[in-house]
C-alpha cells in the first residue's frame, strides 16, 4: 500500500512507451480537452498518493485505491486519446468499462468507510459516557441524564429518587487481597446492581467505591423497598477470588426522593449523601431514606 504510487506511476510510463512505440501519432491536439484531462488525471494520482498513507482499516483503503486506480487508468487512457489515434476497442471499450469498474468499486469502498466511521463515532460517544472499568455510565452522562429527568419530574409531577451506594470497608478488601480483586468486586458489584434496574433508571459509577442510581417513579416506600432487595442480595452474594476461596462484601446506601423544592441535583446528592452518612454510623450494610 505505501509503494502504490510508485507502482502506478511505472506502469503509466509502461503504458506511454507502449503508446509511443505502438499506436500512430494523431497530428492534431485538442489542447483544451488535453490540459483539463491531464490535470483531472494528476490531482487522481495525488489523491491516490495521500489515500494509501490514511490510517483507516486496510480492507477499505484497499478497495478504495483499488477503484481510483481504475478511474486513473481510465483517464490515463483518455489523456492518451487527446494525442494518439487509438484503437476502438481500447477507446470505447477498455476507457469506459475502466470508468464503470472504478465508480462502482469506490462507491463500494465509500459506503464501507461510512459505515466504518459512523461505528467509530458511536464507539467513542460510548466511551465518553462510559466508566472504563464497570462499563456503567460515568459521572458526566449521570448529571446530563439526571438534569434532565429532573425537569422532566417538575413538568409532569412525577417522583424522581437520588440513591447512593457505598461498598463497606472497600479500602480494606484493596489493602488485604490487591487492587485487582478489588477491581473485580466493582465489577461484580455493578453487574449485581444492574439487574435490578429498569430501562428507565439511570446507574453511575461516582467514583472509587460509591455509585449512584437514578429511579424514575419512585416515592419514598418502592425506594426503601428498592434499596433493601439490592442491600440484601449484594450482602449474600459470594465473590470468588482464588479458586477455593470466596469473600462476603456488604454496603450501605443512602436514598431520598425529591421534593417539590429541589431544583437541581446538588440538593438531591447532599440529602442522599446524610442519608449515606446515617447508613454507615448506625453500624453499615444498611438502607437509610431521608
Amino acid at each position: 500500500m505505501k509503494n502504490i504510487s510508485l507502482y502506478l506511476l511505472s506502469l503509466s510510463l509502461l503504458i506511454i512507451v507502449l503508446y509511443i512505440f505502438n499506436i500512430p501519432y494523431m497530428g492534431e491536439i485538442d489542447y483544451f480537452d488535453f490540459l483539463s484531462d491531464l490535470i483531472i488525471t494528476i490531482n487522481i494520482f495525488l489523491l491516490l498518493y495521500f489515500l494509501s498513507r490514511v490510517k483507516q482499516p486496510r480492507s477499505i483503503i484497499r478497495t478504495l485505491v483499488i477503484g481510483f486506480s481504475f478511474l486513473y487508468f481510465s483517464l490515463l487512457t483518455d489523456v492518451l486519446d487527446e494525442i494518439f489515434l487509438n484503437p476502438i476497442i481500447i477507446k470505447n471499450i477498455g476507457e469506459n468499462l475502466l470508468q464503470v469498474l472504478g465508480y462502482i468499486t469506490v462507491c463500494f469502498g465509500t459506503y464501507n468507510w461510512l459505515k466504518y466511521n459512523e461505528m467509530l463515532q458511536s464507539e467513542l460517544k460510548n466511551l465518553s459516557n462510559t466508566d472504563p472499568l464497570t462499563g456503567v455510565m460515568n459521572r458526566r452522562a449521570f448529571i446530563k441524564k439526571v438534569a434532565d429527568e429532573i425537569e422532566r419530574s417538575k413538568r409532569y409531577k412525577t417522583n424522581l429518587s437520588l440513591i447512593i451506594i457505598d461498598i463497606d470497608y472497600f479500602k480494606k478488601v484493596n489493602d488485604e487481597y490487591g487492587h485487582n480483586v478489588g477491581d473485580v468486586v466493582l465489577k461484580i458489584i455493578c453487574s449485581n446492581v444492574s439487574s435490578f434496574l429498569r430501562s428507565s433508571d439511570a446507574f453511575c459509577r461516582w467514583g472509587g467505591e460509591e455509585f449512584t442510581i437514578m429511579g424514575v417513579e419512585l416515592d419514598n416506600s418502592r425506594c426503601k423497598e428498592f434499596c433493601e432487595k439490592i442491600r440484601a442480595d449484594i450482602s449474600e452474594l459470594p465473590i470468588k477470588i482464588e479458586k477455593d476461596k470466596n469473600i462476603s462484601i456488604t454496603v450501605s446506601i443512602g436514598c431520598t426522593t425529591m421534593l417539590e423544592d429541589d431544583d437541581s441535583l446538588d440538593v438531591l446528592l447532599d440529602r442522599a449523601d446524610k442519608a449515606l452518612y446515617l447508613s454507615k454510623e448506625n453500624g453499615r450494610n444498611l438502607v437509610t431514606i431521608l
